[in-house]
């Protein structure tokens, strides 16, 4: 096994949901930590692209050679994938009985499956991109761990203890739900772990689905509910006590959407009632479903945790899985004071996971020194010099003025009660703003709450979050534990809660983030001069995005939701920006710069030639001319190629290019010419309003190829349907047609009633004479779903579905 040198690095990576890479350095200290979410803009992003990659080695000069071990989140070895895939059908029969197993099976309409990097093996796409990893550093070894080994070192060795109990849950990893370790010099050892098909956090995630929410948003409603279900959910479907954990008694199985569709029927019926659709009404019942469960989770964490208690004999605990990200059970985990300390990985999530996998490979080799490294802050992404930013800033035109005492003029719009758009230093990592990304409020009005809840498109019950000063704390809660990472919802004491209602909950709660000034010099000091101002300690503070969009990255994202978004001003490094454009035209103009040269910026490689495919139309011809400048602005080298000629031209260019179209990827002899000179580089797609589907054209082609083998291999004598929703999936409809197969194609209009759609359906299907191959997209309604598999199964029709788009 290769030792560590002076410059050689780890790289941790997360390859599933919530993708991540960390780069660890030779004395186990992270240099970054980069969720991919905030690169390709797709919120809980899976495996599928490698731009925050891609951006290290491109812009912050990471030499290739000096990544040393390639290390994963998860085990990735396919025999062992087979043995648990057996192994977790083995305790579905053995939990639910050979009845029901079938039953399931049935009703599905296909074998039982994991999610590919959570349980069983890995699929060809992810097998494809780890080659592709694997090649692009040929000098490291690879090495992959157990999912919440790794959940557990990223809350174990970053944090302030020595020795401590850990506890992780989550969906899944491979078979585990819900682990016990303990941790100290000698390293982390398992103690006690739940398998699938148990799981507490796919039973918080199914029932906050049956009441159409979030997993966060379910948390925020519980507030405003009664627990009036909970005898009836410990009767019917879960079980917790100290010694299992926690079961299910029914199979209430989250293994792919139509596991979860079984799931839900199961839900159904327990309530009589059917599952609310996301754009239904909330009513009490559902604020009552949510209180519910929110109880049965916390209770069932604090048996967890009194277990781990009782095993380890430890007297800190550290946390970590997605389910931790539960501020509320949190809150009441520490009133308990089961542990007398207790720290959770701010990146609870599987964000966090890379930071653990590398930190598992370097403590292999190395001790437990006490020098080792702590997390003080959650900023380890990435950060942009002022001089970045005034480039920025003056190429799409936006006037500011450089302020010598930010943090001062800041507090003072602050007081104002304006909404500042904060933008400072390196990027968080996980789901909170803690003073890098974040929109700041007055505290001591109540309005801010729900003008923010406006600006983000939020529902207007949601809460919001302070950051402190450290030292005023325990002013305004009776808490002996340290919340710095804004993880921890705690009571707010009855004598200040009159002093800053916006940060409050309905409940008198409130999910601190205490500031340091060793965490945050510049943030802890706007603390002080608005605690100057106003008289309070602490300010609103929520993460800088829109709703549904991950948290700004790029200085042209924050100048875009700016233009966009009701925030009065934009603070970003020692710039202020307060006028917007007044004339639509401008801003519209502004908006598809700013959009446009973050992306190229992100994730365009400067030392590799551009080309530009010519626009057919005179349609396109503005957008054009205007990319054109873009790159020249950003010295970015660009050749025109037609579609038709590019056979034409030199294979080394293609083959190394990056490519801006305005073309749809329909062009099959288009594809199939860059297939021919092995392109490897990154496509953009821009349409004609200037929205941009990112798509790594390498990746679409394998997609498709890999389609042709297992459909011609899967559909043999039957007859496909597609559903047909987007231009994406029109261009895989032209390859299926290629194929020769029977396509079957429709839509359903969203005026028609579910009797009409029904009647739609069943008539397609009654037509269709063979078995039948379903393709299911992205944007395929559930509703439209059950439809489907109900007509199949009414008509006695077997059928065998695909997952195209995740």
């Amino acid at each position: 096994m290769q030792q560590l040198h002076s410059n050689d690095l780890i790289l941790g990576i997360n390859p599933g949901h919530d993708s991540s890479f960390c780069l660890l350095d030779c004395n186990g200290f992270p240099i970054y930590q980069l969720e991919e979410e905030r690169f390709n803009r797709e919120k809980h992003s899976n495996f599928g692209s490698i731009y925050s990659l891609e951006y290290l080695l491109d812009k912050k000069k990471i030499s290739k050679k000096q990544i040393k071990k390639l290390v994963y989140s998860f085990e990735l070895e396919n025999e062992l994938s087979n043995q648990l895939r057996e192994h977790c059908y083995e305790n579905v029969k053995k939990e639910f009985g050979l009845r029901v197993f079938e039953e399931i099976q049935a009703y599905c309409g296909s074998p039982m499956y994991h999610s590919p990097t959570s349980g069983f093996g890995l699929d060809t796409e992810f097998e494809t991109l780890k080659d592709h990893l694997e090649s692009l550093f040929p000098f490291a070894e690879t090495f992959s761990y157990n999912h919440h080994l790794c959940h557990a070192a990223s809350a174990f060795y970053p944090s302030p203890f020595e020795s401590a109990a850990i506890v992780v849950i989550d969906g899944a990893g491979r078979l585990e739900t819900i682990t016990i370790w303990s941790a100290s010099k000698k390293g982390i050892h398992l103690h006690k772990q739940v398998e699938l098909p148990h799981s507490l956090g796919n039973f918080y995630w199914l029932f906050s689905n049956f009441i159409g929410l979030e997993e966060g948003q379910t948390m925020g409603l519980a507030a405003y509910g009664m627990p009036r279900y909970e005898d009836l959910l410990y009767e019917e479907l879960v079980h917790c006590d100290q010694e299992t954990l926690f079961r299910f008694k029914k199979p209430l199985i989250h293994w792919s959407d139509m596991y979860s569709e079984y799931a839900m029927n199961l839900i159904e019926e327990v309530f009589g009632k059917e599952a609310r659709h996301p754009s239904d009404q909330l009513t009490q019942f559902h604020a009552d479903v949510a209180a519910t469960i929110q109880k049965i989770t916390e209770e069932c964490i604090i048996k967890i945790v009194r277990q781990a208690k009782a095993i380890t004999k430890q007297n800190q605990l550290c946390l970590a899985g997605g389910v931790i990200q539960n501020c509320s059970a949190n809150g009441k985990l520490v009133d308990r004071a089961i542990f007398d300390d207790i720290w959770i990985q701010p990146s609870a999530n599987d964000g966090g996971s890379s930071l653990g996998a590398a930190l598992v490979q370097y403590y292999k080799t190395h001790d437990l020194a006490l020098n080792r490294w702590r997390m003080n802050s959650a900023q380890l992404g990435v950060s942009y010099s002022a001089s970045e930013v005034r480039f920025y800033l003056d190429l799409v035109n936006i006037t500011y003025k450089v302020s010598e005492q930010i943090e001062n003029d800041t507090s003072k719009s602050l007081v104002q009660d304006k909404v500042i758009a904060w933008f400072q230093g390196a990027a968080e990592v996980g789901p909170r703003s803690l003073g890098g990304r974040s929109l700041l409020a007055n505290s001591t009005a109540m309005f801010n709450k729900f003008r923010l809840n406006s600006i983000k498109s939020r529902h207007t019950w949601r809460p919001f979050a302070p950051s402190i000063l450290k030292e005023c704390y325990n002013a305004y809660v009776d808490s002996s534990i340290d919340s710095p990472f804004m993880i921890i919802s705690t009571l707010v004491k009855s004598a200040k809660q009159n002093n800053v209602p916006a940060i409050l909950h309905v409940d008198g709660t409130s999910r601190f983030q205490t500031v340091s000034y060793e965490s945050s010099n510049k943030y802890y000091n706007l603390l002080k001069n608005y605690n100057h101002l106003a008289g309070v300690p602490l300010i609103l503070n929520t993460s800088f995005n829109q709703n549904a969009e991950p948290i700004v990255q790029h200085p042209l994202e924050a100048i875009r939701n700016f233009l966009l978004m009701p925030i009065d001003e934009l603070v970003i490094e020692d710039m202020i920006i307060k006028t917007k454009p007044k004339i639509s035209a401008s801003l519209g103009e502004a908006l598809e710069k700013c959009k446009v040269i973050a992306l190229l910026d992100h994730y365009f490689r400067t030392d590799r030639n551009t080309f530009i495919l010519e626009p057919a139309s005179s349609h396109h011809q503005l957008i054009f001319s205007r990319l054109k400048t873009l790159l020249k602005w950003l010295k970015i080298g660009y050749e025109v190629v037609l579609p038709s000629k590019i056979k034409y031209c030199d294979t080394h260019l293609i083959k190394s290019a990056n490519i801006v179209s305005l073309f749809p990827l329909q062009d099959l002899p288009y594809i199939k010419a860059l297939k021919k000179h092995n392109f490897s580089g990154k496509i953009l797609v821009l349409d004609d309003r200037m929205l941009v589907n990112r798509v790594v054209l390498r990746d679409f082609v394998y997609l498709v190829e890999r389609h042709r083998e297992n459909i011609l291999k899967l559909t043999c004598q039957r007859q496909t349907l597609l559903w047909c929703y987007s231009k994406e999936e029109e261009v895989i409809l032209t390859y299926f047609q290629e194929l020769k197969l029977d396509v079957c194609t429709f839509e359903l209009a969203d005026e028609d009633s579910p009797s009409e759609q029904e009647d739609k359906i069943l008539k397609q299907v009654l037509e269709i004479k063979r078995n039948v191959f379903v393709i299911i997209s992205s944007n395929i309604m559930s509703n439209h779903w059950k439809f489907v598999r109900k007509a199949f199964q009414c008509n006695h029709i077997p059928f065998l579905v695909w997952r195209v788009f995740n």
